[in-house]
């Protein structure tokens, strides 16, 4: 009977997660976003500059390479694909320098998406499955802040720009785009785009219904087994 009665009373605890207060009753209030219009953030064009310069100059020594092997006979022709695949990397790159100079990321305010270019494919996300959040570099990243820091260069700030749809999430710095006042309006305006459709904020909601569904559902199971063995 007593071992009825906490079955019970964990069926009652469990029944409790899913009347917990929800973040929809909470308002916030965030500033009008534009109607329509797109806004384009362009690549640093020092950056593109230094991938065309690259490019352009590796191209033909690597030409020149695989000539002078190809003229040098059969026997040589084992470095060839040595020499063959960085081609097929050099152009590529340098294609994709003149799309990251119109913009690396765009938001388009008419059809509700932030667009992310993303070598040669254009990554759209909805507004509402949109969340933006601050990044921070990586292990070697961090050594070369520090370097940075040393001889008194502005650090590099981070901005991770997430589908909740999707595993994957794109992250931009302030590197990357065409200057820092580009880097600063865009987080702005993603930060604002977050606030007002709240994807993270419902993504958490749904895994927490999820949770609490998995536990009322483990505890339904436990009293079941228990019951079972109770009478047998």
């Amino acid at each position: 009977m007593n071992e009825m009665n906490m079955n019970d009373n964990q069926l009652e605890a469990a029944s409790q997660i899913t009347d917990m207060p929800s973040s929809n009753n909470i308002s916030v209030t965030v500033p009008e976003l534009p109607e329509s219009g797109v806004h384009c953030f362009p690549a640093n064009p020092k950056q593109v500059l230094r991938r065309r310069i690259a490019t352009l100059v590796l191209f033909p020594l690597l030409v020149a390479v695989i000539v002078l092997l190809i003229g040098k006979g059969s026997s040589y022709y084992i470095l060839l694909p040595v020499f063959i695949i960085p081609i097929f990397v050099c152009v590529p790159v340098f294609i994709q320098t003149f799309l990251i100079a119109k913009y690396r990321v765009a938001i388009d305010y008419s059809n509700k998406k932030v667009v992310l270019r993303y070598m040669f494919r254009l990554l759209p996300i909805a507004f509402e499955d949109f969340d933006a959040k601050l990044g921070e570099p990586d292990q070697v990243e961090r050594l070369l802040v520090r370097a940075k820091s040393m001889v008194g260069k502005s650090q590099r700030m981070y901005l991770i720009l997430d589908d909740i749809n999707s595993d994957a999430c794109y992250q931009t710095t302030s590197e990357d785009l065409a200057s820092v006042a580009d880097f600063l309006t865009l987080k702005e305006e993603t930060f604002l785009i977050s606030q007002k459709y709240r994807a993270h904020d419902r993504q958490s909601e749904i895994e927490k219904e999820d949770m609490a569904d998995d536990a009322i559902a483990k505890l339904v199971n436990d009293v079941l087994d228990s019951n079972k063995m109770y009478r047998e």
